[in-house]
């Protein structure tokens, strides 16, 4: 059981590998200088580390691949995902209100250019904001349109 190699990050995982006999002989030939990790000495806590006896299952353990079973970096993930989504609702709700804003003042400048004289009135060519648009969505629908009838034939040969 010398043949462990544990490893640790900063999410709380634990991972302990059980690594061939080659490669720790390979290995060992590059770091023959280093201290044994077994041998250490904790100075502090007066505790001494000696060679750990691990039964390792015999059987090849399965990876927990349940999307319904609880992990740290999961959880992490979630509320990362969640302040992101908070910050775009909080985005999206400032350009309505924007939004809101200037459609009321498109509206009170159209109810002013209704109640004036004829001779004071602005065109309602110079009033339309966005003519083209009305004709760009009716073009994109009737292309749907269509693209949904070559698609109904389409099922209709099959």
């Amino acid at each position: 059981m010398d043949n462990l190699a544990v490893a640790s990050n900063t999410d709380g995982i634990l991972t302990v590998m059980q690594l061939d006999k080659d490669i720790i002989d390979y290995k060992s030939k590059e770091f023959k200088d280093l201290p044994d990790p077994c041998r250490y000495r904790n100075q502090e806590s007066e505790i001494q580390l000696e060679n750990f006896d691990v039964d390792l299952p015999s059987k090849q353990i399965r990876d927990i691949d349940d999307p319904n079973r609880y992990s740290i970096q999961n959880d992490k993930l979630k509320s990362e995902q969640d302040k992101l989504e908070q910050d775009a609702e909080v985005y999206k709700e400032n350009i309505r209100m924007v939004v809101r804003g200037l459609r009321d003042q498109y509206l009170n400048i159209i109810s002013e250019n209704d109640s004036k004289e004829w001779y004071h009135k602005l065109d309602e060519a110079i009033l339309n904001v966005d003519g083209d648009l009305l004709d760009l969505l009716r073009n994109k629908t009737q292309e749907k349109i269509e693209y949904s009838k070559k698609q109904l034939k389409w099922w209709e040969e099959f």
